[in-house]
């Protein structure tokens, strides 16, 4: 069993490691406005179709990500505002009167997370907040968080070792009122054909287009 706790710890240190990346990156928020600025103009005459993305939750065990990605949003609308929860557990308990409305729900997938085990929190996060976006932050290749995607189930699911871009992409594509997969994930989905399992390094070629 040691082995698999020393796993642990470093799959931990690594998710930090990026993340303090991640908050160096995101400093410079300079590196986004001009981008920030035109699509923001695009976004106008499709803001009032959707609910606001302004307020946002996120639901993970390290506190620090919801600042992260708070400060990533507010590259695109400056009036984001990100709360963090370290579990749905505690959130579900709560009246609902006592909570805000949400118009985008971020739920973190640990390593042994199914999209069986996916399926209760997105159930009862829904029931709660129907009319609330819902992204899967993924920690793991799982083909069934894209068909999940694919199936309006959830509205986006991104890779936590992809660019920080992929967050950005993915919120202007929630604010247009589509649905996103970031660019690794639909990679191994649509283009190595993953559709199945887990990723086995030297077990798989890419598909062939014909």
């Amino acid at each position: 069993m040691l082995h698999w706790k020393f796993f642990y710890v470093i799959l931990e240190l690594n998710r930090l490691q990026f993340f303090a990346y991640v908050l160096t990156l995101s400093k410079n928020l300079n590196l986004f406005s001009m981008h920030a600025t035109t699509f923001q103009k695009d976004a106008i005459a499709s803001s009032s179709m959707f609910p606001s993305l302004d307020n946002i939750l996120f639901i993970d065990r390290i506190p620090v990500l919801a600042y992260a990605f708070q400060e990533i949003i507010r590259g695109i609308n400056s009036a984001a505002h990100v709360r963090y929860e370290e579990s749905y557990f505690s959130l579900l308990s709560r009246p609902i009167e006592n909570e805000s409305s949400y118009g985008l729900i971020i739920l973190s997938s640990d390593l042994d997370n199914s999209s069986v085990h996916l399926q209760v929190p997105i159930n009862e996060l829904r029931n709660k907040f129907p009319e609330a976006r819902m992204m899967v932050y993924s920690v793991a290749y799982n083909p069934e968080v894209i068909q999940m995607v694919e199936n309006s189930t959830i509205d986006a699911c991104i890779h936590i070792f992809e660019p920080v871009e992929e967050i950005r992409f993915a919120y202007e594509h929630l604010l247009r009122g589509e649905g996103y997969i970031s660019t690794m994930l639909r990679t191994l989905y649509f283009d190595y054909d993953l559709k199945k399992g887990k990723i086995l390094p030297g077990r798989y070629q890419k598909r062939s287009h014909s």
